[in-house]
């Protein structure tokens, strides 16, 4: 069976989109033996230097084993960088599959983000935001890979044009207050308007509730949420801690965190029953 794309987007920051882009993936690969490739679609990489560390992600880049090689062609313009100070080799050069950075761990691998990837909306071609889509179709990385994650930047751009182009589905991670919640209208407008037109009709695969503190504002709005959003609100929520941040700088995951563990699996297995579960 081929492998699913799942697109995780909130128009809102801060509500822990790379929290559980990577954690679910870490614990589909580990805790549910998934084969899972995670692109890392936010120019201010994140997900990358969560999962690979500072060093190795600074090495990552002077390699230019990034998500950049795949839209590196699309330039006008690639003599000179005003982003990373560089000149840019030829892309002939270059095989952007080489950006795909395995066993992160058992079954988990990273295409990492870079910053460089503000350029493509500079000056790029028409046929821009499929490139993503040419990239996995053409290396058959649905025959290889169970799930591919992609983390998207919080707004609606080409970086999210380009996800939804490949997707089955896409995740709604958020907080449990006003603000966050405003973003959960804003991308079912934007995926409305995708399925209007776009290549692929993407599915809802839920809605996950980050950093909850248990306060009773928090319990009203998290209710308002799940009457509004009915069977798509996850039972399972990630209840804040200090741990969770001191982990992704010490590249640890919620399966290393024993309040955080049976979260996570829980909420693993409500993603396979509905990713899995169709028939």
């Amino acid at each position: 069976m081929a492998g699913k794309v799942i697109s995780f987007m909130n128009m809102k920051g801060g509500v822990g989109k790379t929290t559980i882009c990577v954690n679910l993936a870490h614990c589909l690969a580990i805790h549910s033996e998934k084969k899972v490739l995670v692109i890392d679609m936010d120019p201010q990489a994140n997900t990358s230097q969560y999962m690979l560390g500072k060093t190795r992600y600074k090495e990552v880049l002077e390699n230019n084993k990034t998500i950049f090689e795949i839209y590196r062609s699309s330039l006008e313009d690639f003599k000179y960088s005003s982003v990373d100070d560089v000149e840019d080799k030829d892309e002939d050069n270059h095989n952007a599959k080489n950006s795909i950075i395995s066993q992160i761990s058992d079954n988990l691998d990273l295409i990492p983000g870079n910053l460089a990837m503000v350029r493509i909306s500079q000056g790029t071609n028409s046929n821009t935001n499929l490139r993503l889509a040419h990239f996995i179709n053409s290396n058959d990385l649905l025959e290889e890979y169970d799930f591919i994650f992609i983390d998207c930047p919080p707004t609606q751009s080409i970086y999210t044009d380009s996800s939804l182009n490949v997707s089955d589905y896409y995740i709604l991670p958020v907080k449990p207050d006003f603000l966050s919640s405003i973003g959960i209208e804003l991308v079912k407008r934007m995926i409305k308007t995708h399925n209007n037109s776009g290549l692929k009709r993407v599915k809802c695969a839920g809605i996950i509730i980050n950093m909850v503190h248990n306060q009773e504002y928090e319990k009203e709005t998290l209710q308002k949420i799940k009457e509004s959003n009915i069977n798509d609100v996850y039972e399972e929520c990630i209840k804040y801690s200090p741990k969770v941040s001191e982990g992704a700088e010490k590249q640890r995951y919620l399966l290393d965190i024993n309040r955080h563990k049976k979260s996570i699996k829980n909420i693993a297995t409500t993603f396979l029953k509905k990713v899995e579960g169709e028939k």
